[in-house]
């Protein structure tokens, strides 16, 4: 998905390019949901298996035939049009600081936020569903309301869904219901010429009540089927939502998952199959530096100097204290 993704139409690529492509694809498919520690073994098979030269200078931006040593395939993207490849870094785009914006709206731009958010127009371009994954704090939620807030509201609905442990089917049933509307005898989707698309946020919270009741979902690949059950111990399984088509308008695209959790309601692998996984890694210090320094920088600027260049003091001393 993520080679077609990045295929260009009308361009032609020569076999090194389509081999980079290649490399960039696997990581982020194959090696996308890998946590931290295996990425790092991950990343070092794959450039074992390219034997392509090595180029370990970081100034210098390894050209197509050329792999960067001195990171992990991670902290790049390969650029198609000038055939290089290019580290994360240096493409993330500064914060300017907002006074009106409320504090829990903040996203301070960093390479995880700004890779995650790439990944999520690729696959917007070509309408797969997404599944974000990752521990607490990652910003998977803030990261995906930052990229939804961009879409052609001309052109698209948003429907968002908060699961929480007291979430059962007929609340799922209910709100897509309130979305769609009826074309023929079995098929739904929105309005005409418009896009659905779905964001359910904590979609593995519902949790399995004394009574044996536990909220399954399944999303059919063929024509867009989505089943809600509730199951009893002791009694047969139960349809609370219309076996009906979700016509192609409709996107079932964002689906963070949260971590660390005693969680009873945990999609099965045939559900999540039928996603795009994506494991949002946390910040690094540079990065967790860079979003402190950003917000604090910005509330302080009508301060006088002597306490505005105090920003960085701040931070380091704050981190150190938390550390």
């Amino acid at each position: 998905m993520v080679l077609t993704a990045t295929l260009k139409d009308g361009h032609e690529f020569e076999p090194m390019e389509l081999e980079a492509l290649m490399i960039q694809a696997l990581v982020w498919s194959l090696g996308a949901a890998l946590i931290e520690s295996s990425r790092l073994r991950f990343d070092a098979y794959l450039k074992y298996l390219a034997c392509m030269s090595a180029i370990q200078d970081e100034t210098v931006e390894p050209k197509v035939g050329e792999l960067p040593s001195w990171k992990t395939l991670y902290d790049f993207t390969y650029d198609v049009d000038r055939r290089v490849w290019v580290p994360w870094a240096k493409l993330v785009p500064e914060y300017v600081h907002d006074p009106q914006r409320k504090f829990y709206d903040i996203l301070v731009p960093t390479v995880e936020t700004f890779r995650a958010t790439w990944l999520l127009q690729l696959m917007m371009n070509i309408k797969r569903p997404v599944v974000l994954v990752g521990e607490t704090g990652t910003s998977k939620t803030a990261t995906i309301l930052d990229f939804l807030r961009g879409i052609d509201e001309e052109t698209h609905l948003l429907l968002t869904m908060n699961f929480s442990s007291r979430t059962t089917s007929l609340d799922v049933q209910r709100n897509l219901e309130a979305n769609v509307e009826k074309r023929t005898k079995d098929t739904y989707g929105p309005p005409s010429n418009k896009r659905l698309i779905i964001f359910i946020d904590d979609l593995n919270m519902p949790q399995q009540p004394g009574g044996g009741d536990a909220l399954q979902i399944t999303y059919g690949k063929g024509r867009g089927v989505l089943t809600t059950t509730q199951k009893k111990e002791g009694e047969e399984e139960k349809n609370y939502a219309p076996h009906a088509h979700l016509s192609s308008p409709c996107q079932w695209t964002r689906f963070p998952a949260a971590e660390g959790m005693c969680l009873c309601s945990v999609p099965t692998s045939r559900f999540v199959s039928l996603f795009s996984v994506f494991n949002m890694t946390f910040p690094d210090s540079s990065s967790l530096m860079k979003i402190y320094t950003s917000i604090l920088s910005g509330h302080l600027s009508p301060f006088p100097p002597e306490i505005s260049h105090l920003t960085e003091e701040i931070t380091n001393v704050t981190m150190m204290l938390y550390a």
